[in-house]
């Protein structure tokens, strides 16, 4: 099975989420306050490398490129450029921040967690076909070294949203059957009949099959036959179970008039001749609370989580001492490179 670029883009990501990344384009980083050589930035004290830097600006500059191919000479190319470096420091800034912060909290994940994440990924996305895994990472410019640290990031970050919410998001009994009132039409199984039918075009016909099915003839072997639905005709006219409002005016007044079992005269509507037999009903129903209860706990939970991580990551942006070297300045592609 052939993997998609889509599948693997979202496997591969760090795992920040595209949501807590949006929080860069209104947050202005500190002045450039000093030199460094061999430092980009620094987070809090601690320095964002060149390497890092250069590595991370490399992966997502060909994960970019892979998707869509750009001339960076051009005007266009040169803003996507300059966008796509910022995007690498604003996800090494994130990084840093995470990393800390999860030391503050003893978060520790292990080289063979890591390695189990990365197996998921293989059976996952490309059913434990080495080639195809391996053709991946070539694709995306990785070397699996660059893939496990994106992974013990990813990691990294999932276990510290855990354990933060865990510790500052409580969820009452009172915020689950809110949250089920307020969505019970999720829960809310709305009357249903089940129907065969056969559809032919001549309404003579319809009238000979109407009478062979009256005099005991099977329904299903008469459908295969003669029926022109393609949709239904090999499986005896089965349609399967439909609330009201989903099959035109004339069947549905009809199907819903009949008894169980069953058998309409020939009905006419836009695509011909129905012959129409009633199999089943089921009368309107609502999941109770009890037994929905799971799903709305982690529907919840859900919710709550995504709005903690931004509120958590802004927070924690405004409150680091983030700041630009002159040598991150000195990276910007000049114009003169692009001729």
């Amino acid at each position: 099975m052939e993997y998609t670029k889509k599948e693997f883009y979202i496997n591969l990501s760090l795992g920040l989420s595209l949501t807590l990344l949006t929080v860069f384009s209104a947050y202005t980083f500190g002045k450039i306050v000093f030199e460094g050589k061999n430092i980009i930035a620094t987070v809090n004290g601690k320095a964002i490398s060149s390497k890092e830097f250069k590595d991370t600006f490399s992966r997502i500059k060909n994960s970019f490129t892979a998707q869509s191919p750009v001339d960076f000479k051009t005007d266009n190319g040169f803003k996507d450029f300059d966008n796509l470096r910022k995007k690498a420091i604003e996800e090494l800034t994130l990084s840093k921040i995470i990393y800390q912060k999860a030391e503050e909290k003893n978060i520790l994940v292990t080289e063979d967690m890591v390695n189990s994440e990365l197996q998921k990924i293989k059976a996952d996305t490309f059913r434990n076909n080495e080639s195809q895994y391996r053709k991946a990472l070539k694709d995306r410019g990785l070397t699996e070294q660059a893939l496990l640290k994106i992974l013990k990031d990813r990691l990294t970050f999932q276990k510290l949203m855990d354990k933060l919410f865990e510790e500052n998001i409580k969820i009452t009994e009172e915020d689950l059957k809110k949250a089920y009132e307020s969505k019970i039409f999720q829960f809310t199984q709305e009357e249903a009949i089940e129907a065969q039918h056969i559809l032919v075009k001549d309404q003579k016909l319809a009238n000979e099959i109407y009478d062979r099915l009256q005099k005991g003839e099977d329904f299903d072997s008469l459908a295969q036959k003669y029926s022109e639905d393609p949709g239904s005709k090999s499986n005896g006219g089965r349609l399967g179970y439909f609330q009201k409002g989903m099959m035109v005016p004339e069947f549905e007044k009809t199907a819903w008039s009949l008894k169980l079992n069953e058998i309409s005269k020939p009905v006419k509507t836009n695509f011909g001749y129905h012959i129409i037999k009633k199999t089943g009903y089921k009368p309107k129903s609502v999941v109770s609370y009890k037994d929905a209860r799971p799903i709305v706990e982690s529907d919840l939970k859900e919710e709550k989580k995504r709005a903690f991580v931004m509120e958590w990551t802004k927070k924690a942006l405004e409150e680091a001492d983030i700041v630009y070297t002159a040598s991150y300045k000195n990276l910007e592609l000049k114009k003169e490179e692009k001729k």
